[in-house]
């Protein structure tokens, strides 16, 4: 806090806020005595943020006044210094209560109520009439600007009145609403208990915003077990947002809740932090309908019978195997272990010593003896002879495109997942890629991240223009989860990566990535083409010029050429019959080859090329395209493609 043994001193480092005659009236004569009006505070020109039952300073350093007074709101108080740094209650310091003026020079304001408009007033009279330049803050621009403040003659003086505003904070006071998941409001505050069933919902919603202007900036809810002392306390939900649903389905009891509303700290205020003990006890019980095996029981690919259970099983803490027995084929099975599932926690999972097979009949049984129970403290019931349906080994089929990435890796994707434990020995083996007709050699084969692709590396180069194939015979080791195996596929093409430094910008679906920088009338629009034949149904740009005037389709990003590399731009291209403009300019950082209209098909798509250049020098640029008059332009484009030019040696 602030220590105000030498006020003088104080103020020599706060921001001066000095304000100077400037001007008069045209039948006023200035008297030689100098005039000045001016205050001094430590927080500067901005508005002061500050935390309630906060006080700060203001010192009048005005000249030539008659009179002198400081006003503030009847919710505030005036103090008396010195204040040592380490006080925290300003009650002792009190002066004048209730009183909402000083004509002190200097005062020290208490805040203690919140209060986003909260003003204090410097109220001058001055013999003479004078305008003053002070210095403010502009709540737009969030700068220091200059205003010229002029008295105001009332009731026979000239009066400067300034006005400066402060935004107090009140102390978060904490409240809520509840309600059930229809919608209609709980009054919860005239309740002592709720009483609900295991997995019913409620809805919770912070409204410590609405109670003053403390604004905070975060919520904790906590739903806890009801203990003698607070830190033994169980939560069973935590949740952070305004408005959250709660669901009661972690166990049975009577618990307690609380609403923690928080304000973080800023450079200008204090952070603040209140609990809301939630005034109601909730009475969770069981639900009434039994806890039983649900749905079908099926076996996994890694030879896991899996039982599905109509709620989530709590974890029995010891050995339940032998109260389950597996037959297969009529015979029972040794059991491994019997366990509830990590991941949604209403399945059970039996390992078995032995694997089983698809042709094997298998069932499951459970005598009701174990420990195995739901959250909310029902037994499972026995079940007898429920049959397994055991896993079938499924084919793995190449399906989508095989494509060329840009690293020149051959990705080939399939419809399951593959076993990374298969990729062992030689993955290559099976697998044949020809480029142009010829089989080139296999550098490896290896699963992709996306655990339903592989990523095929060849030994020598291969370029955009090749025709490149790939196949399999079945001969290979690698298999799917599961053990499915790859089905055999022949000559299926690869789509080679187009090497676009536009990265499919010029497909013209995000019009945000073009403008039309032309003069005139010209437009430039983004729109689905109205004419047969279209390449996508995407959108494609519209070029439009009468007469006269010149359309400039240029992208508003930069795309990374390099000097000395020869490049190709390509597009698909629609010119309409009545287009007669000759010709277009294209653009990187100089003018490149015109693109030529002359002798072009009319009302039809056409794959064309632009332009090929070699570029001139290293760096960022903008792709610009540009028809040229005279004549009428209108033309769609379309999968703009700017690549380096690759050729097999």
């Amino acid at each position: 806090m602030k220590n105000i043994k030498n006020i003088k001193t104080v103020f020599k480092i706060l921001l001066l806020l000095l304000v100077v005659s400037s001007c008069e009236e045209d039948d006023y004569v200035a008297p030689n005595e100098f005039v000045n009006a001016g205050f001094t505070t430590d927080f500067g020109p901005a508005v002061k943020e500050l935390n309630v039952f906060e006080y700060t300073a203001f010192m009048d350093i005005s000249e030539g006044a008659t009179y002198h007074e400081w006003r503030i709101p009847e919710s505030a108080c005036f103090l008396k210094g010195p204040i040592p740094n380490s006080t925290r209650n300003y009650d002792k310091f009190i002066i004048n209560e209730g009183s909402t003026v000083t004509t002190d020079r200097t005062a020290l304001v208490l805040f203690k109520e919140g209060n986003t408009s909260t003003k204090v007033t410097l109220y001058n009279e001055f013999d003479e009439y004078t305008e003053f330049i002070l210095p403010v803050r502009d709540s737009i621009s969030k700068t220091q600007v200059i205003d010229t403040i002029r008295t105001i003659f009332k009731d026979n003086k000239w009066i400067y009145e300034q006005t400066i505003w402060l935004d107090v904070y009140d102390t978060i006071v904490p409240d809520m609403a509840m309600r059930d998941v229809l919608g209609n409001n709980i009054d919860f505050k005239n309740l002592t208990t709720i009483d609900l069933k295991f997995e019913d919902k409620l809805v919770f919603e912070d409204l410590s915003e609405t109670t003053n202007n403390a604004r905070p900036t975060s919520t904790k809810w906590r739903i806890h077990t009801i203990e003698e002392n607070e830190e033994d306390e169980i939560n069973l939900f935590s949740g952070e947002t305004k408005i959250d649903t709660i669901t009661f389905n972690k166990r049975i009891g009577s618990f307690k809740g609380k609403l923690i509303s928080k304000r973080d700290r800023t450079e200008t205020v204090n952070g603040d932090e209140d609990t809301y003990e939630i005034p109601v006890i909730f009475n969770v019980t069981a639900l009434d309908e039994p806890f039983i095996q649900n749905g079908d029981i099926i076996e996994r690919a890694d030879n896991t019978i899996v039982i599905p259970l109509s709620s989530i099983v709590a974890d029995p803490g010891s050995s339940q195997a032998a109260f389950f027995t597996v037959n297969v084929n009529g015979s029972p099975a040794a059991i491994t272990s019997v366990v509830k599932s990590n991941t949604t926690g209403d399945f059970l999972l039996i390992t078995l010593e032995n694997e089983i097979f698809e042709t094997d009949t298998v069932t499951v049984s459970y005598d009701g003896n174990g420990a195995f129970k739901s959250l909310d403290d029902r037994p499972l019931q026995a079940f007898t002879d429920v049959p397994v349906i055991t896993y079938v080994i499924v084919p793995t089929v190449q399906t989508g495109n095989v494509v060329e990435l840009r690293d020149e890796t051959i990705q080939i994707p399939f419809d399951a997942p593959f076993d990374g434990d298969t990729f062992t020995g030689d993955t290559t083996q099976g697998f044949e890629v020809l480029v142009n007709g010829v089989n080139f050699v296999i550098s490896s084969v290896n699963l992709d991240i996306d655990n339903t692709k592989l990523n095929i590396r060849l030994v020598d180069k291969i370029y955009r223009p090749d025709v490149i194939t790939v196949s399999y015979d079945g001969s290979g080791s690698i298999n799917a989860v599961g053990g499915g195996i790859i089905t055999p596929f022949s000559l299926v093409p690869v789509i080679m990566d187009n090497g676009d430094i536009l990265n499919g910008e010029g497909s013209f679906n995000d019009p945000s990535k073009w403008v039309n920088a032309g003069n005139g009338t010209s437009t430039i629009t983004f729109v689905t083409a109205s004419v047969p034949n279209s390449p996508d149904t995407g959108t494609v740009a519209f070029v439009e010029a009468p007469d006269g005037n010149k359309p400039d389709l240029r992208s508003t990003d930069t795309y990374p050429f390099e000097v000395g590399k020869t490049y190709v731009w390509t597009a698909k291209r629609y010119i309409f019959p009545e287009h007669t403009t000759t010709f277009a300019k294209p653009y990187l950082d100089i003018q490149l080859s015109n693109e030529n209209y002359n002798g072009a098909a009319r009302g039809v798509w056409e794959d064309v090329i632009i332009t090929e250049f070699t570029q001139a020098a290293t760096g960022n640029f903008n792709v610009r395209l540009q028809p040229i008059p005279p004549g009428i332009c209108k033309v769609y484009y379309d999968d703009m493609i700017i690549a380096e030019k690759e050729v097999r040696p």
